[in-house]
């Protein structure tokens, strides 16, 4: 068991494990990346240290995000572990996201400096930020000379990663010190990361899952190997990178998980010999896909791991170590990690035993809510009388059973995932009714035979404007993991008696035709 009373703030953490590592291991690669650039233990934390004393200096305090516009890569893991020695939280943006997207976000967290690297290739988004260029602010600054005191208590941010927003705008989530602290101790005891372990960074660092793998490694001295960008969804490259790194520890969201399995032959199985455990998380993990995954690798050497958690609570909260003999007709979330309980309640908010209602988390791994929207922090953050704490009501249907083992049932409303990332389809809805020519729409998730998930949205064209300047409009507003596959113009949308639509006869197809 973790004790609370030893969750330090995370750079104050990350600064002792570098350098006692650095000293330990004076020329050991720390981090590595596709393009060939690779940083000792002393030579990153030079340079992280050299961010965070340049970001100090221009005004990086406890708390005030500072944004991070970069692509994947070894400078980027440096600028995170920068921005988080300078005592503020990160806050990384998608390169890949509307830049109007991007100064939204940056306003929303009221963010007062701006990190990017001179490569990167994005519309700079609009805002009162200072900008600074963090190849400058390495040949700028002497780290040698730097005296760098860290000034973080465990309970100030770490970092505020923004999700999808039913109301059109997104919600940036605070995450504290402490609770990434007990997140990846609990992690580094429960799976025994070694110092000649290798992790892979490949998960984009606007999704929560990306935290683990930014910081783990460091936590037992062991080395991190970053993949290019976009690359997360070629099991090509990714088996290319796991053998020529000996990758050990790797994450993947279940239905990327099966297309990875679909590419392993014979042949790829003896490049991934380093792997020691696979953890899945991002979507429920099905009996055929723990099945097939035992199929082709042996259970003695490398373990299947299912993890469940809402961004609003450090990464996971639950963990199922999937036991090949075990499986049953689901696969179980599991049990609770360290410092963390899990709670059923009804909708009255009261406690259930062995009956299906919403899943709740309290404990350390709680965030501290949402930035600057205290309305929705209320609502979804709710001190519980019965328990006498603070919970976070995850909208997630599960059961419990007596042994604490915890079984998960879906959503109980529009929030739906993607390819393993959390998409309120009402966001994608408020932006299309935006639009002057969109007077009603839905968007519903629905299935092709494949049982690929996709995004359609049904609108109605009130001044039968050109359909492509209404996926243009979508475009320049969301990032493109949110934009329909598909749109389809109608003249009336299908009701049920209370008079709200009718998703279920939209996903038979009926206006499909």
């Amino acid at each position: 068991m973790i004790s609370t009373k030893n969750l330090a703030s995370l750079n104050t953490t990350l600064h002792k494990v570098l350098e006692d590592a650095a000293l330990e291991f004076p020329d050991k690669v720390a981090v590595k990346d596709a393009s060939g650039k690779s940083l000792t233990y002393a030579e990153f934390l030079l340079r992280a240290k050299s961010v965070g004393y340049a970001l100090r200096t221009e005004g990086a305090v406890r708390n005030k995000p500072v944004g991070i516009l970069m692509d994947r890569s070894a400078d980027m893991i440096v600028a995170i572990f920068g921005i988080l020695f300078s005592g503020a939280p990160y806050l990384p943006l998608d390169p890949a996201a509307p830049a109007s997207r991007n100064s939204k976000i940056l306003s929303l967290a009221e963010a007062t400096l701006l990190v990017t690297s001179k490569l990167t290739d994005v519309d700079m988004p609009q805002g009162a930020y200072g900008h600074l260029i963090l190849e400058n602010i390495i040949a700028d600054t002497h780290a040698e000379n730097v005296d760098l005191e860290y000034i973080n208590d465990a309970d100030d941010l770490a970092y505020v990663i923004f999700t999808s927003g039913s109301t059109g705008d997104p919600k940036g989530v605070m995450i504290e010190h402490r609770s990434v602290v007990n997140r990846l101790q609990w992690m580094k005891e429960e799976y025994e990361l070694y110092h000649e372990d290798v992790l892979i960074q490949k998960t984009p660092y606007i999704f929560d899952v990306s935290v683990w793998e930014l910081f783990l490694w460091c936590f037992a001295g062991s080395s991190l190997y970053v993949l290019e960008p976009g690359y997360e969804k070629f099991p090509q490259t990714i088996v290319s990178a796991v053998e020529e790194h000996k990758v050990s520890y790797i994450h993947f969201i279940p239905s990327l998980l099966n297309v990875f399995l679909n590419y392993v032959g014979p042949t790829e199985l003896k490049g991934l010999a380093s792997l020691k455990y696979v953890f899945c998380s991002g979507e429920s993990l099905g009996v055929a896909l723990a099945e097939k995954f035992y199929g082709q690798f042996n259970y003695e050497h490398i373990r299947l791991v299912n993890f469940y958690g809402p961004t609003e609570a450090t990464v996971d909260v639950t963990y199922y170590n999937v036991l090949p003999q075990d499986l049953g007709q689901t696969i179980p979330i599991g049990h609770a990690i360290a410092n963390t309980e899990i709670h059923i309640i009804d909708g009255d908010n009261v406690l259930q035993e062995g009956e299906v209602g919403e899943l709740a988390i309290s404990g350390v791994n709680l965030a501290r809510g949402y930035i600057n929207q205290p309305g929705l922090t209320d609502q979804y953050f709710v001190y519980h009388e019965q328990l006498g704490k603070r919970i976070y009501k995850s909208g997630d249907q599960a059961s419990m059973n007596s042994d604490g083992l915890i079984h998960f049932y879906g959503r109980n409303d529009d929030q739906v995932k993607v390819r393993g990332i959390r998409i309120e389809l009402g966001e994608i809805e408020n932006i299309l009714l935006r639009h002057a020519s969109v007077e009603e729409c839905v968007v519903i998730l629905d299935k092709k035979s494949d049982n690929v998930m996709f995004i359609v949205a049904y609108i109605i064209n009130s001044d039968n404007a050109n359909l492509e300047d209404i996926k243009e409009y979508v475009k320049s507003s969301l990032p493109m993991y949110m934009i329909p596959n598909r749109y389809v113009e109608v003249t009336d949308l299908p009701r049920l008696a209370s008079g709200k639509i009718d998703r279920k006869q939209l996903r038979s197809g009926v206006l499909t035709s």
